[in-house]
This record gives C-alpha cells, structure tokens and sequence, in this order.
C-alpha cells in the first residue's frame, strides 16, 4: 500500500468468474427465483448497450451477469432494498462485493469464506472482455461483472475501519516494488 492522491490512481474493477465444476447442482430456473426476490433483473442482448448501462449505475448497487447456458443475453442485477442483512454498517451495504459475497455466493450459492479463497472456487479477473471470453469457452459457468469500487465508498470503508472482501479493488498503475524494497543509492 501507499499514499497517492485520488486523481493519480485508477480502481479497476475485479470479475469474479465461477466454474462449471463448483456449480454440479445448478438449476437456472431456481437461481433466477432466488435472484427476483433481491434484484430487479433486466436483460440486455447488445454487449455494448450492457456495459454502458452497467457503467452508469455507479450510485446504486448493480451487479452484471454472463451467464454461459444464455450466451445471447446479458442481464444487470440491481439491489432492490438495502435491508437484506441488518448485521451489515450503511457504509458496506453499498459496496457492490459486498453485496455479490454476502448475498448471492454464501446465501445463494452456499459458499463458505474458506471457499470463496479458494481460486479454484472462483476466479478474478480485471479484463472485462476477457470475463466475457472465459465464460464464452466454457472454462467457466457465470461471471459476476462489478464496477470499481469508487474511491469515495474505499474512503467511507477505511474511515469506518471495516474489511473488503477479497480482490475488492485493483489499483492501477501498481507502484514500483523496487522503488519502495531497495535502496536508491546511486
């Protein structure tokens, strides 16, 4: 970690991908059902009207999901209400992993938190066409697409002292490990 001004830094989202083989007793119909009682599901058949309209709902929390059964639609999962977990602070509610970790892998999917560190459980990546990509090929079951986290909502969570969750934000440009590790005596 180190200190930089907001405007020198860049949060990348993180997909999180899960395979085929995790998901054995899936049933789409059931998954859906569950979904509907949290999301209002919308479905888009055009990737690029998706993306746009996953990238403009940076206030509210907005999920985007590829699922690989439906290869021809993708659909935006926005939270209908906030009051799905009281154990949860105001300021976590709005964190769109927070909402895909705690709502659908460990309450939909049933995944545990040893799980859900596990790479072969789930994998992250920060290439939107590549989530897409995997997904497309069979390597993997869904995609969870997120917008980054806003560096807003990374402060409120700091000033608060609370955990993300794993791979929650992904800075870019990533600092120069030999810069901060070795001596620049010259």
């Amino acid at each position: 970690m180190y200190l930089s001004s907001f405007n020198q830094i860049t949060i990348l989202p993180i997909h999180r991908l899960i395979p085929t083989e995790v998901l054995l007793d899936f049933s789409l119909k059931n998954f859906f059902k569950k979904l509907e009682q949290y999301f209002e599901l919308k479905v888009y058949k055009k990737e690029k009207i998706f993306w746009k309209k996953l990238r403009e709902n940076k206030i509210k929390t907005v999920i985007g999901l590829y699922i690989q059964d439906i290869p021809d639609n993708f659909f935006l999962l926005k939270l209908k209400k906030q009051d799905w977990t009281r154990s949860l602070s105001e300021t976590l509610k709005k964190i769109d992993t927070i909402v895909l970790n705690q709502l659908i892998l460990k309450k939909m999917f049933k995944f545990s938190e040893t799980q859900l560190n596990q790479e072969d459980f789930i994998y992250y990546v920060s290439d939107d066409q590549m989530a897409i990509s995997l997904v497309r090929e069979g390597r993997y079951k869904m995609a969870f697409l997120l917008n980054p986290l806003s560096p807003e909502n990374l402060k409120d969570v700091v000033l608060a002292s609370c955990l993300l969750p794993r791979k929650s934000t992904y800075f870019y440009p990533k600092i120069l490990t030999g810069l901060v590790i070795n001596s620049l005596r010259i």
